[in-house]
């Protein structure tokens, strides 16, 4: 597994309203292994990942409000480019549209686990926290991880970073 993963420590920026994307292909299966993280201590925290039985997993704690999003789906081919859009406003009214997880262009809505934050929750990102990409603590992304970007301030639908393919139907950059 690899140990390698890179960090940027940003300005503060909008906590409540913000996209991350990334394209990953994943190396091993069946270990938890961080998308991004940040985490200035034990709590609060935001973070990303696949766990041990290859489904995604957004988590956000503050210590009282929690954020739990653990989908029915699993990520098991290796050979294959995953496009992740993790898409927050926590201004939303709706719980479900505070938090949106998008693969490959299509909005996950099956969940294992479904917590929302409070409407108007403080998520860490856009702290003046370290952001690790590729590892939550421990936890090495293992793969590949492409055209990772961060919008502040917007939360994006998937057609802001990539499209389905006219001739293939397959979802591309």
């Amino acid at each position: 597994m690899a140990t390698t993963y890179f960090y940027r420590t940003p300005t503060a920026g909008n906590r409540r309203t913000w996209t991350f994307s990334a394209w990953v292909k994943r190396g091993t299966l069946g270990a938890r292994q961080g998308i991004y993280n940040v985490n200035g201590g034990s709590n609060p925290y935001t973070f990303f990942e696949f766990l041990a039985s290859d489904a995604l997993r957004i988590e956000d704690y503050d210590g009282g409000t929690d954020t739990d999003l653990i989908t029915d789906r699993l990520f098991r081919d290796v050979g294959a480019w995953y496009h992740l859009v993790v898409a927050y406003d926590t201004t939303q009214t709706t719980n479900t549209d505070r938090i949106k997880l998008y693969v490959n262009g299509v909005q996950e809505t099956s969940f294992s686990t479904e917590t929302y934050c409070a409407e108007d929750f403080d998520t860490e990102m856009n702290t003046t926290v370290q952001v690790d990409f590729g590892r939550e603590q421990s936890n090495y992304f293992d793969g590949e991880m492409s055209h990772v970007q961060l919008v502040d301030g917007l939360q994006l639908a998937p057609t802001e970073f990539g499209e389905v393919d006219s001739t293939s139907g397959i979802w591309k950059i």
